[in-house]
């Protein structure tokens, strides 16, 4: 199972995703004393992407919604085996809301083969960021770059180009800057997992840049663990939100337990804003080897949201998700609860992506088997003060109305609160492999509860 996972976390740097996505093995049958989860408290009303897609487009590998705007990642667009990737924006529909039309289709100016422009996307108000993680960067390729677009560049709602940012210290190849991508107000994370520090290589770091209405976007910080060991691979994700800056780290090794993953903590100077100070670092109270903690990370108010998609638990790899809470008033944060799929089965991977707003907690299990269907996915929906007060109670389990095996679908999630947003890259258009889809479900949390959280 070792290698699946380096499969799934590096499958990018192969340039041929096509594979990946058929990989089958033997169901692994539902046990007698498993609940029978309910799929009627959300309701699918949107299913994105379609006629201007092609084969291996990939569309669905990231998400981000804010407001009445949502991007969509596709990060192999032209149907090419190196293709430069691209990102689309839907606007809600003002008549319908739970229906979502395509407005703009982002590319780089720049873009050329094998960026990856698309493979982490995020929007906030009127500005929305796509990392390509393959970017030639001052002439180094593979250093990666982050793109900035502005909804009313160039037109109303034309969502134009206003900068490439790379890090101001770049001097190799392959850190792949924009791996992942955060923005939060005038503020702009990024994660460079492969970034090598003086000591060790492919240890990670995260950027930071700042906003200026004079000087645009300018990097302000570079944030890492400390100490750094030999791949950390921190800011293989990363979280903004405000004062707070959160960055996964999943291959970090913890008291010696090889690969059980961990996320730093940020929190930016009260008095200097580009000052960012390194804080607690987060870690399961039961990790294990190979865990992968930080393989995902979402922040929401008072709250860290973390996958561990190859978390054993009870079998291999079915995946858990960690609740780490702040102290009220402080800047300590614990563990609060950790999250199971109630009918979770091995190499489920639940907890790849996570996604968490208001009351709401979405995550994706890309590889769950549906009945025969390998490898089809899920998403599971969560409801805070759900079977006692902060408690996460499941709500449901989210699947794609014409899904089929292979689809992987949860790869990525997005949520509004009232809206979930699931992706599924490897989703096939007729006779077109791995095209990609988007599913827009509504919630309705009030339905369905089963008591599967394990509070630690």
């Amino acid at each position: 199972m070792k290698n699946l996972r380096i499969a799934v976390l590096t499958a990018w740097i192969l340039g041929c995703l096509v594979g990946m996505a058929w990989l089958l093995s033997e169901v692994t049958p539902a046990r007698a004393d498993e609940p029978d989860v309910a799929t009627e408290a959300a309701v699918q009303t949107d299913k994105l992407g379609g006629a201007q897609l092609q084969t291996y487009d990939n569309f669905g590998y990231s998400l981000a919604v804010d407001g009445d705007y949502l991007i969509v990642g596709a990060p192999h667009t032209t149907g090419t085996v190196l293709p430069p990737g691209s990102a689309y924006i839907y606007r809600r529909d003002t008549s319908n809301p739970n229906r979502w039309n395509l407005l703009k289709k982002l590319v780089a100016a720049d873009g050329e083969s094998g960026d990856l422009f698309g493979f982490a996307v995020d929007i906030n108000g009127d500005t929305a960021v796509v990392g390509a993680p393959r970017a030639t960067a001052a002439g180094f390729p593979d250093a990666g770059s982050v793109y900035v677009f502005a909804r009313n560049e160039n037109g109303p709602d034309q969502w134009g180009q206003t900068a490439k940012l790379s890090a101001d210290d770049v001097s190799r190849d392959d850190d792949r800057l924009g791996m992942s991508v955060a923005i939060d107000g005038n503020t702009i994370a990024a994660g460079a997992p492969f970034a090598d520090s003086s000591v060790a290589i492919d240890t990670g770091a995260v950027y930071v840049f700042s906003y200026d209405s004079g000087s645009g976007w300018q990097q302000s910080a570079k944030l890492r663990m400390s100490p750094v060991y030999t791949q950390d691979l921190f800011g293989y994700s990363v979280a903004l939100e405000g004062d707070v800056l959160v960055g996964g780290a999943p291959w970090d090794n913890i008291g010696g337990i090889l690969n059980t993953g961990s996320v730093q903590v940020f929190h930016r100077d009260s008095i200097t804003p580009t000052v960012w100070h390194r804080t607690t670092l987060l870690t399961a109270t039961d990790r294990a080897k190979d865990d992968e903690l930080g393989t995902s990370v979402a922040l929401n108010g008072g709250i860290v949201v973390a996958g561990a998609p190859t978390d054993p638990d009870k079998r291999e790899d079915p995946g858990a998700v960690y609740i780490f809470a702040r102290t009220e008033g402080g800047d300590t944060w614990y563990q609060s609860s950790k999250l199971v799929a109630p009918d979770s089965q091995a190499d489920d991977l639940f907890g790849f992506s996570v996604a968490s707003e208001g009351a709401v907690l979405l995550v994706g299990a890309q590889y769950a088997d549906i009945g025969t269907q390998l490898n089809r996915g899920a998403a599971y929906t969560f409801e805070r003060d759900q079977g006692g007060a902060n408690n996460w109670g499941f709500v449901d389990k989210l699947l794609a109305s014409d899904g089929i095996g292979a689809d992987l679908f949860g790869f990525a999630v997005a949520t509004n609160e009232s809206q979930y947003f699931v992706g599924a890259p490897y989703a096939n258009i007729g006779s077109q492999f791995n095209t990609g889809a988007a599913y827009v479900f509504v919630g309705n949390v009030q339905q369905v509860h089963l008591p599967v959280v394990s509070k630690q």
